[in-house]
């Protein structure tokens, strides 16, 4: 979960096969979808004006685990590290 109270939203990625990251409203508990097809998301990190993601994904396949860096605005998602063949790089 990552608090953004100045905004009045909090973030959260759901643990599951299809998870999602969600936007929640403080103030009236309103959600919206900023991201789907999460694979088991358990970490989350978010950037000071809320554009962007970075979501640690424990998938069904370890050698598949991944961090990637995701666009609120648009739901685009970008791994950045892999535990599989691909090479860790730096956030567009």
């Amino acid at each position: 979960m990552a608090l953004d109270e100045a905004r009045g939203f909090t973030y959260v990625v759901e643990y599951a096969a299809a998870g999602r990251l969600l936007r929640i409203n403080l103030a009236n508990g309103a959600q919206d979808v900023l991201a789907t097809g999460l694979d088991r998301a358990m970490g989350l990190l978010m950037t000071a004006n809320g554009h962007f993601a970075y979501v640690s994904e424990q998938t069904a396949a370890a050698a598949n685990d991944r961090v990637a860096h995701i666009d609120t605005s648009t739901g685009t998602r970008d791994v950045l590290a892999s535990a599989g063949p691909m090479a860790v790089r730096s956030a567009p």
